[in-house]
């Protein structure tokens, strides 16, 4: 038979277990009710005020470690000291005392509900320290994050404490907090009003019928990291595969902007090669010969005559040598020739057309020059052929408009087309433009040697500059333009990766596929695109405000019942 202690203490009478839980009941442990709302309120009103007391006094007894001046520091000294002797003479205690005693009989009695205590956090969050932090006016991560983890210090040191011990232990648990505070808001700040969804060059590449790829989406560096992914067999083949389509559809988009000022499109069916180019070539000669038929003969008024020759006299006096004088008279001779064809004071449309294209291409001429008197001779040029085309509108104001607009106003339209048209022509033209299938790249570098006054591509106002520039950030460079070394390091990568494990790298080829279709192409950008007006200053809101939640410190840092 097993021994049974128990059993062998009852029958020798020395102890009975049960007698003795009968005599002596375990007092069950009475719990202190949660303190009352308003009390944990005023608590956390409080708590920066004692904490930031403490402060004070502690800067009070060591002046040393502000100040270097040694009568400042006596002063302090003194000064702390009076105080205290103050105190004493009207029964109080020293401040530092009077403010320990007050936190240790708080942690003593106050109560907190379980979880955490929103009340005693409002408490903190209306105390004025809380309007007094500065707004986080960072730009970048980095940034935002040492803000963050400044003021999470900086409201740590208002929390009331014990020991200096506990003081350092807040300090840096406010700092961790407050660094992975910013980075969290900052992170929803993305969210909520993401860069590409204020983007105008994105708007800009969607308003084209072009939807970015994932990186063209993200932008920038994600921009790049999807480029160089190309390099992978397989996974780069499909990457590869949409952004080539993409450039396919900037091209399309392109000439359909152009034909927009002619009321055009391009054919639903896919053009190839140089066939967008000579369709789009053809619409304008179609409308300007259009034009030019409904304008008829131009009767060149006294308005037009009186200005010419008032250009005339200017150059003449203007001190220019009879060389310059002569370039001038240059350019209005067209102008007598076409009048002297015909006695009546009349030019064909025709000669109208053509007087326009020699003023435009002197002008340019003259505009890449750096000489003083071109200059003039330009400025001189640029009036003639407004002139020209004032005549123009006051000839076309007595023919019958088309779609509400002169003919003057459609031939603009008309010569507007046919300046971006050449654009695309000098593009097509660039050295690897492969069947005149050009790049954003050199489509933006056929805008700036196209562009007749010098400074306004670097002003950012050059023709289509706003398109080339929103495709050559947004879509980027060419897939066969990349980093061979790249490519090659790519190419290695990406094989030895499937030679080790050839089910993984099927399985990423196959997701790279899911992100790069049509339809999640099109989700993805719109989730990324996509907000209310309202987004951007929300996310401004967050970013700048932030900070100042960080005034909960104290009470998180409280410490209670102890």
């Amino acid at each position: 038979m097993a021994f049974n202690p128990d059993e062998y203490l009852k029958s020798s009478g020395a102890f009975n277990p049960d007698e003795f839980l009968k005599n002596y009941p375990v007092k069950e442990e009475i719990k202190k009710p949660v303190t009352p709302a308003l009390e944990r309120f005023t608590q956390g009103l409080a708590d920066p005020f004692l904490g930031g007391g403490q402060r004070a006094i502690e800067v009070g007894k060591a002046p040393q470690a502000f100040v270097t001046n040694p009568l400042i520091n006596l002063l302090n000294v003194l000064g702390q000291k009076s105080f205290d002797v103050g105190l004493k003479a009207t029964g109080q205690k020293p401040a530092a005392e009077q403010i320990q005693q007050d936190i240790a009989q708080t942690r003593q009695n106050y109560v907190a509900p379980e979880g955490i205590d929103f009340v005693r956090m409002g408490g903190n969050i209306v105390n004025p320290t809380t309007f007094m932090s500065p707004t986080n006016a960072a730009t970048n991560l980095g940034g935002k994050i040492l803000t963050g983890a400044a003021t999470g210090a900086g409201y740590s040191a208002l929390a009331p404490t014990m020991s200096q011990e506990e003081l350092q232990s807040n300090l840096g648990t406010g700092a961790i907090t407050g660094g992975l505070f910013s980075a969290g808001t900052s992170a929803l700040g993305r969210v909520i009003s993401p860069n590409a969804s204020t983007d105008p060059q994105m708007k800009i590449i969607k308003d084209m019928g072009i939807i970015p790829t994932l990186g063209q989406s993200l932008g920038k560096r994600w921009n790049a990291y999807e480029e160089k992914l190309t390099s992978f067999p397989l996974i780069g083949d499909i990457i590869a595969n949409a952004r080539t389509k993409n450039e396919e559809k900037f091209r399309t988009g392109l000439f359909n902007t152009i034909l927009s000022n002619i009321d055009e499109k391009l054919p639903t069916t896919q053009l190839k090669g140089r066939d967008p180019l000579n369709y789009t070539k053809d619409k304008i000669g179609a409308s300007y010969q259009t034009l030019l038929d409904k304008l008829g003969a131009i009767r060149v008024d006294g308005t037009f005559v009186s200005q010419a020759d008032d250009l005339a006299t200017m150059i003449k006096n203007s001190g220019m040598s009879p060389e310059k004088v002569a370039e001038f008279n240059y350019l209005l001779k067209p102008i007598e020739d076409a009048l002297r064809q015909n006695n009546r004071g009349y030019i064909t449309s025709e000669s109208y057309k053509m007087i326009e294209s020699q003023l435009s291409k002197q002008i340019k001429k003259l505009n890449a020059s750096d000489s003083t008197f071109d200059v003039k001779l330009s400025v001189a040029a640029s009036q003639l052929k407004d002139n020209l085309y004032n005549l123009l509108e006051r000839h076309s104001s007595t023919l019958p408009k088309i779609k509400g607009k002169t003919l003057a106003e459609e031939l603009q339209r008309t010569n507007k087309a046919w300046a971006m048209y050449k654009r695309t022509v000098k593009a097509s033209g660039a050295q690897g433009a492969e069947l005149g299938e050009f790049t954003p790249s050199q489509f933006s570098r056929a805008v700036s040697q196209l562009e007749p006054a010098k400074d306004r591509y670097g002003e950012g106002s050059a023709l289509l500059q706003e398109v080339s520039d929103a495709a050559k950030s947004v879509i980027g460079n060419k897939i066969s333009n990349a980093n061979p070394y790249v490519r090659s390091l790519g190419t290695v990568a990406g094989l030895g990766a499937a030679a080790i494990n050839l089910p993984n790298y099927l399985i990423a080829a196959i997701t790279t596929y899911g992100l790069y279709n049509p339809i999640s192409q099109k989700l993805i950008n719109k989730a990324l695109t996509d907000r209310p007006d309202l987004a951007p200053a929300v996310r401004e809101f967050i970013n700048q405000q932030s900070p100042r939640a960080l005034a909960v410190m104290p009470s998180l840092l409280g410490k209670n019942n102890e």
